[in-house]
């Protein structure tokens, strides 16, 4: 009984260990309404991974709008541009395989070029997670900052 116990208990540690998570901002520039439009375009792809500056983008865009932002790739009338940059987007190799993601959000005041915001995630999740989720958790709690 107590052999299961501390087999229950270390692999319990085990699990809880794996995942990992480091996300930072900057404090906040300028107060940012919700009535504003954002323009996310494609964000630098820094990894061996075809594509996957373009699915951080879709992310970002999608969460900003589920948060109550416009976000559109190509709005001309936009005051703020979302931009950054893929570092990692893989699935580690070993017996979990898991999914490692780190980016960073820039956003620019397009009037006046100056950086209003900006915030870097980095996650590794545990043997179950994937890429995508992995990357709306960072792009969540990133974009959740900026209330004012």
């Amino acid at each position: 009984m107590l052999k299961r116990f501390l087999l229950i208990l270390l692999l319990s540690f085990f699990i809880v260990g794996c995942s990992q998570k480091s996300i930072k901002v900057s404090p906040l520039q300028e107060k940012i309404s919700r009535a504003n439009i954002f323009k996310v375009v494609k964000f630098k792809n820094n990894t061996s991974t075809p594509l996957a500056g373009q699915k951080v983008a879709d992310i970002v865009a999608s969460t900003l709008r589920a948060k109550g932002f416009y976000a559109s790739k190509d709005a001309t009338n936009a005051k703020y541009i979302v931009s950054g940059e893929v570092n990692e987007w893989r699935y580690k190799t070993g017996i979990d395989g898991e999914a490692a993601v780190s980016f960073s959000i820039v956003i620019k005041n397009r009037d006046t070029g100056m950086i209003v915001f900006s915030g870097v995630g980095s996650k590794s999740s545990d043997g179950y997670g994937s890429l995508g989720t992995t990357a709306q958790d960072i792009s969540d709690e990133i974009i959740s900052k900026l209330r004012n």
